[in-house]
């Protein structure tokens, strides 16, 4: 299918049903996409539905999902996270140097990519994303999954160029939530061998979401935006999250909040709420029976703020470090 206008899919069911025997007769209907959109005029919006180009040989022929040329526009999925199912051999959604520029926003779905190249030269191609290209792509939601493949060649975005004979590859990616694994989160989630590069113009901004890989060692530093943090096995999934910086700490399980961490704490039995860094406190908050430690971090009252603690006879604020530089609540804003 060939959109070089505007088409909207609303539920539809699209798939390629060769049988194996027809596919590999006529070459596994290699490098081709099921949906290509192409042109500045041309916009595919999904909002839900199903795509099913999962026709290959696995090892290095077969299908795309979606492929966007020349300044197409792609829009899937809905604000809920809700949307459609593509499933692929090659990448789910694709783009490259020599089809740009174009723009992908991504709000929701299931996206699945089933190739398993092991070649040194085509284990780029092993990704749900495919994005060496002049492109603007943002992704809201969804869950991002590559093959069911355990090999560590596996990867959810790939980035393989900086520039190519085509020129400078100006990717903007900009992730601010969705899930994004490996099979067996044994892979990287992003491929990108050229990121310290000094002709590298591609920018990655993530402040939301969840990888089976440490994506701090994978991308630049200040990819994973100032004010965030990346924490491991946050939710107990084993994967990786970005989260507001954590602060305190329930029985080892870390907390942005001290009001969520008072709320694990009882649930827990009352169980101590330690903090893990200096902090700025303000508003109010009943940690009746319950032990927070301050571990020597500093409490700060931002000033013109108000903080209120209530803890009657059972709430404990205390301090266990011994140290010149320790403090319990310092009362610094002319208290």
């Amino acid at each position: 299918l060939k959109v070089t206008g505007k088409v909207t899919a609303n539920g539809p069911l699209f798939e390629c049903s060769a049988s194996k025997e027809h596919a590999a007769a006529i070459g596994y209907y290699d490098g081709a996409a099921f949906i290509d959109v192409d042109g500045a005029g041309a916009k595919f919006t999904m909002p839900s539905g199903s795509i099913d180009a999962n026709v290959g040989n696995d090892t290095d022929c077969g299908m795309y999902g979606i492929y966007i040329w020349n300044g197409g526009e792609v829009e899937l999925g809905n604000a809920d996270g809700t949307g459609p199912s593509v499933t692929s051999k090659f990448a789910a959604v694709a783009m490259n140097a020599t089809t740009a520029p174009g723009r992908i926003t991504i709000k929701g779905g299931e996206y699945t990519s089933k190739m398993v190249c092991s070649g040194e030269n085509i284990i780029k191609f092993n990704s749900v994303l495919y994005l060496p290209a002049s492109a603007t792509v943002d992704i809201s939601g969804g869950t991002f999954t590559a093959s069911d493949s355990t090999s560590s060649d596996m990867h959810v975005i790939s980035i393989p160029y900086d520039k190519t004979q085509y020129g400078t590859v100006r990717l903007n990616l900009k992730i601010s939530g969705g899930t994004f694994k490996t099979g067996g989160n044994n892979g990287s989630v992003f491929y990108y061998p050229n990121k310290a590069s000094e002709s590298n113009k591609t920018k990655v901004s993530v402040t939301g979401g969840k990888f089976s890989s440490d994506i701090s060692k994978e991308l630049n530093e200040g990819s994973v935006a100032s004010g965030k943090a990346l924490i491991a096995d946050a939710d107990g999934d084993g994967l990786y999250k970005v989260v507001e910086p954590v602060s305190f700490s329930v029985n080892g399980k870390k907390f942005s909040k001290l009001q969520d961490a008072i709320n694990a704490s009882k649930d827990a039995g009352n169980s101590e709420v330690q903090l893990l860094d200096n902090i700025e406190l303000a508003g109010s908050y009943d940690f009746t029976g319950v032990t927070i430690d301050t571990k020597g971090y500093m409490v700060t009252v931002p000033d013109g703020q108000e903080l209120v603690l209530t803890g009657g006879t059972t709430g404990v604020i205390k301090n266990t470090v011994a140290a010149e530089d320790s403090y319990g609540i310092a009362w610094s804003n002319n208290a």
